[in-house]
Order: structure tokens, then C-alpha cells, then sequence
């Protein structure tokens, strides 16, 4: 690239510290960024070289690579946004990043079991189109989407990370991220690999989100929610926002209801959606009722199509069958994968 790692990495911090953007244009070309900040590069490498050294040695030991402004597979659709990163560092299948169609989904940490199960049915409605996700890889609805973004044992979903890459975070979702990068996923990110996540990494890293997306679509989001920090960033870069509609009773819906009066695309069924966005509709419905299954199961699974999720009580109520019929049929409908329990309710995977 005609600079060294380190001198890459010290403008990277220079960026960051001072905004340059509005007097060097990364259009200047590495060579030439290093020839007008030559100075300034040199002094703080000398006042926090031992910051990068470090940053350098894990970029090595967690094998992370790198992909810069300058090169010829950088996303053209973030050379477009207000201040691309200079440098993404990424781990897995690079090649996603290039995917003819990438639809961002976003939404709530603390999402509700309706939110969930939408995340999960438009996730795989998507990929099924042949189409890519990207999202944050946070709890609760980003979660939902990049588990649920998989096709023939391989994932089809992009991770934009809201801090460096030597460690994952949610550190509780490691063992799923190693596992999803081994089937072909994405994991990036714009800051440097030591550094940890804080507060206004993620404003910054959901700007990426949208960059990266065609479209981006809010699933559930509070009225303070960073959900809605990447629906403006999406406004501002273009692009189209589709809203999930919820219950006005709901905290949880109070910000995705908001974007729909505020003009955002409101979802009413996931046909129409892929069809909007031109991606074919799915050839067949999520399978749900399957006339290979015990006829119980049939019953229960058309109440909890219709209902989104219940209580086993609930579910016990409106089937007017035998509480150990229920409980059998829902154990086992678990072990196929059909169903799953999220608290104390029961919903469709």
C-alpha cells in the first residue's frame, strides 16, 4: 500500500483525534496524506507508539485483516457516505461486502418476543431472496437476525462491530461468532483492534450499518434508541427506511411508530416487503403447518402463527387441549426447531 502498518495506523489516530476530513481528503491517496501530515505522524509515534505497537501485534495474533479506502474491494457505497473509515478491519468471508443486495435490520436490546420472531422471519425471508443482513451483532434483535441469516449451513449476514476486533462483543456471543464466521460470515470494523466499546462507538458504527445497506429496516426501537441513530444516518445517505409496526400501548414500538408517522415505510407483511425492495417473494410460506406432523402439532402451531407467541398456559387455554398433550407436543416440536421457548413464552423459530 506504499505505507507501513504503522504510519497507518498513527494516521488512523490522527483522524480520529483531530477531523481532518474537512482539510485532507482521503482522495489524496495514502502516499500522499503521509507527505502533507509527515510531521504530525512522526511525533505520535513517538508519543504512542507503544499504543500501536500493541495495536499492530494483535492485529497479527487474532489474524484480522485489513481492507483500506484505497483499495479496488473497498464498498463504493461507503466511499459515499459523509465520513467513510479509512480502514475496515474484518474477519471471514470478505467477498459479502461486495453482495449485489445487503439489507440492514436493526432494533432493539431489549426487544419483545413479537420483535424477535419478526426479526427471525425477515432475516430468513431475505436470505431466502438471496440477499445479505447486516447488522450490529448487539442483544435482542441484531442477535436475532444474524443467528437466523443462514442458508444451506452457511450464513449470508454482515457483523458491523461498535469496537475493535481482538475481542468480540457481546463477549457472551463468542462461541457464536467463531462458529458463524467457520460458516461463512462477516465480522467488521472501522476501529482499531485494542480498542474497546464504549459509548460513542456505537452512533459511529451504526452510521456503517446504513452505508453498507440498500435499505435499512427498524424492527422495534424506544423513543431513545440507537436503532433510530442508523434510520437518520440511512435518511441523510439516501436510502429507504421500512418500520415494523407495533402495539401503541408498547415502549418497546413507541420509536418504530414514530418513524412511520415521520414518513418511514411501515411493514405489513413480509411478501409485499421483499417485493418493495425488489427481492422475490419466498416460493412457499415459513412451513409451518405440515401434514407430516402429529395433528396437534398442527393445531398449535396455527394458534401460534396467528397469536406471535403465548404462555404455555395460554396456549393450553385457547387449544382447549390436555395440559401433557401440549407440554409433549411443544417439547417436541423444540427438538425439530420449529418452536422455541424466550422467557416464558412460546413462539415460532
Amino acid at each position: 500500500m506504499g505505507c507501513d502498518i504503522e504510519r497507518l495506523f498513527a494516521l488512523l489516530l490522527l483522524f480520529e483525534k483531530r477531523q481532518f476530513s474537512s482539510a485532507y481528503s482521503l482522495d489524496m491517496g495514502m502516499e500522499g496524506l503521509v507527505d502533507r501530515l509527515g510531521e504530525e505522524i512522526e511525533r505520535l509515534i513517538s508519543e504512542r507508539g507503544d499504543f500501536i505497537s500493541r495495536n499492530i501485534e494483535a492485529l497479527k495474533d487474532s489474524d484480522i485483516e485489513i481492507l483500506t479506502y484505497w483499495d479496488d474491494s473497498y464498498p463504493e457505497s461507503l466511499k459515499n457516505i459523509s465520513d467513510p473509515p479509512m480502514v475496515l478491519f474484518y474477519k471471514g468471508q470478505i467477498s459479502l461486502i461486495g453482495a449485489r443486495r445487503k439489507i440492514g435490520i436493526v432494533g432493539s436490546r431489549r426487544a419483545t418476543s413479537y420483535g424477535l420472531t419478526m426479526a427471525r422471519h425477515m432475516s430468513r425471508a431475505i436470505i431466502e431472496a438471496g440477499a445479505i443482513t447486516v447488522s450490529g451483532g448487539a442483544f435482542g434483535i441484531d442477535n436475532a437476525v444474524h443467528k437466523n441469516s443462514c442458508i444451506d449451513d452457511e450464513y449470508r449476514s454482515i457483523v458491523v462491530m461498535g469496537c475493535g476486533l481482538e475481542d468480540f462483543y457481546p463477549r457472551s456471543y463468542a462461541a457464536f461468532f467463531n462458529r458463524f464466521l467457520e460458516k461463512g460470515g462477516l465480522i467488521l470494523s472501522e476501529f482499531l483492534p485494542l480498542i474497546r466499546p464504549a459509548k460513542h462507538t456505537f452512533p459511529r458504527r451504526n452510521r456503517l450499518i446504513s452505508g453498507l445497506s440498500d435499505v435499512v429496516v427498524v424492527i422495534e426501537a424506544a423513543r431513545k434508541s440507537g436503532a433510530l441513530i442508523t434510520a437518520s444516518y440511512a435518511v441523510e445517505q439516501g436510502k429507504d427506511v421500512y418500520a415494523l409496526p407495533g402495539r401503541i400501548d408498547s415502549p418497546a414500538s413507541e420509536g418504530t411508530n414514530r418513524l412511520i408517522y415521520d414518513g418511514a415505510i411501515p411493514i405489513f407483511d413480509l411478501d409485499s416487503f421483499l417485493q418493495d425492495i425488489g427481492l422475490s417473494t419466498r416460493e412457499k410460506d415459513e412451513g409451518l403447518l405440515d401434514v407430516d406432523l402429529n395433528p396437534v402439532d398442527n393445531v398449535l402451531l396455527s394458534i401460534l402463527q396467528r397469536e406471535g407467541s403465548l404462555t404455555l398456559d395460554d396456549l393450553i387455554n385457547i387449544s382447549g387441549l390436555d395440559y401433557t398433550d401440549v407440554l409433549n407436543r411443544i417439547s417436541n416440536l423444540e427438538i425439530k426447531g420449529i418452536v422455541q421457548r424466550l422467557g416464558g413464552t412460546i413462539c415460532l423459530t
